[in-house]
């Protein structure tokens, strides 16, 4: 491994056993499991090592916020691509225009593939009711995502959105949030008997 002069392999492997052990969890996503993570966090901080500069800061400090914009930018990346991809385009002013539009419709298209591969794998873990098929196929049903929205308490809602796209939550929260949708789903008729 070819580190920079003054770091220590040693120091750098215990630097990143902290890194990793503090961000793998949160910024798993998708299939992206810990594991991964950990590894992606490793790749980033090797291509990052020629940048330092130890008269600017500690080790920890470069690598730590190097590795979380990375993860931020890697899970952005995977997820969606956030800007339209043709904002100066003369076709594309309203919904009806766009779905026209070849840059458009490839765009989207790109995106639902990624939305759909990225679904959380929690979604498959829980069962409604008990004897009732996984809430990860139903949460597909446009009725029911409508039925949840509708009925959701607003202080869960950025616990939901997260929960679908893929970002861990606390044990309390994602138990507090499938409690709810299961009462949700079974007000409705859609869990129990």
């Amino acid at each position: 491994m070819n580190l920079p002069s003054g770091i220590q392999e040693a120091e750098f492997l215990q630097v990143m056993g902290v890194i990793t052990s503090t961000v793998k969890e949160s910024y798993s996503f998708g299939y992206y499991g810990a594991d991964d993570i950990s590894q992606e966090c490793y790749v980033f901080a090797l291509e990052a090592l020629p940048k330092y500069n130890l008269d600017r800061g500690s080790l920890f400090t470069f690598l730590n916020t190097h590795i979380k914009n990375r993860l931020l930018n890697l899970r952005r990346n995977k997820l969606i691509r956030p800007q339209l991809p043709c904002l100066d385009c003369q076709v594309c002013f309203s919904e009806e225009e766009r779905l026209r539009c070849p840059k458009y419709i490839k765009w989207k298209k790109r995106n639902d593939i990624k939305r759909s591969l990225m679904e959380s794998s929690e979604l498959n873990d829980f069962d409604v009711g008990g004897n009732n098929p996984d809430i990860s196929s139903f949460l597909l049903n446009t009725e029911l995502m409508c039925l949840i929205d509708k009925h959701l308490p607003i202080n869960l809602r950025t616990d939901y959105r997260r929960f679908l796209e893929g970002s861990k939550l606390s044990k309390k929260k994602r138990t507090r949030l499938l409690d709810t949708i299961s009462g949700i789903l079974e007000d409705n008729q859609y869990g129990g008997e």
